[in-house]
């Protein structure tokens, strides 16, 4: 257990964090049994720093399982996730795996910061399932607005980011050409 200790030690110093994260994440499929159920409950607990869990989490970026497990105790308040990087991570590895994008707004709304560059799995959704997203994304904010407010101050910049992206893609696909080409 002393070097289990000391692990957690090493990622709590900034400077021997990253080192030591990709020689496991780098040889993440030959770790024992035991050091992969250690790193999992580090997740878990408060003592280990917040801005350490992200880089633990992306060992387990195929584990579904376990990574919808973090999620859910990041909804239910247990594990903090001020940044957001955590959401981030595990969203990016769970969209369209486990949470389908008719689930993803109540996991969007979850977000504390508004960070630009969140939400780029969103990017990932088919085009014939956009038009449902944006359509939820903004029923779900709409709610929170007065009559008179502009949604456009309700709605963050990735939400607005990913509803006029999809706006625009709409517009490319289905524009007529300004000169029509004939034979």
């Amino acid at each position: 257990m002393v070097i289990y200790a000391k692990i957690i030690h090493l990622l709590n110093t900034c400077s021997y964090r990253y080192y030591i994260i990709n020689i496991l994440s780098s040889s993440k499929e030959i770790l024992s049994t035991k050091i992969i159920e250690f790193l999992k409950t580090k997740v878990f607990e408060k003592e280990v720093k917040t801005y350490i869990k992200p880089d633990i989490i992306s060992i387990f970026d195929e584990d579904i399982n376990f990574l919808y497990e973090v999620l859910q105790e990041i909804e239910k308040g247990e594990i903090e996730d001020e940044s957001d990087a955590i959401k981030d991570s595990i969203l990016d590895s769970l969209y369209l795996t486990k949470i389908s994008s008719d689930e993803i707004v109540k996991y969007l709304s979850l977000y504390s910061s508004h960070v630009i560059g969140h939400y780029r799995y969103l990017d990932r959704t088919k085009y014939e399932e956009k038009f449902s997203l944006v359509d939820k994304i903004y029923k779900h904010y709409a709610p929170n607005i007065e009559e008179d407010e502009d949604l456009n101050f309700v709605l963050d910049d990735n939400h607005k980011n990913f509803c006029e992206g999809y706006f625009l893609e709409t517009i490319l696909k289905f524009e007529l050409p300004i000169f029509p080409i004939s034979f």
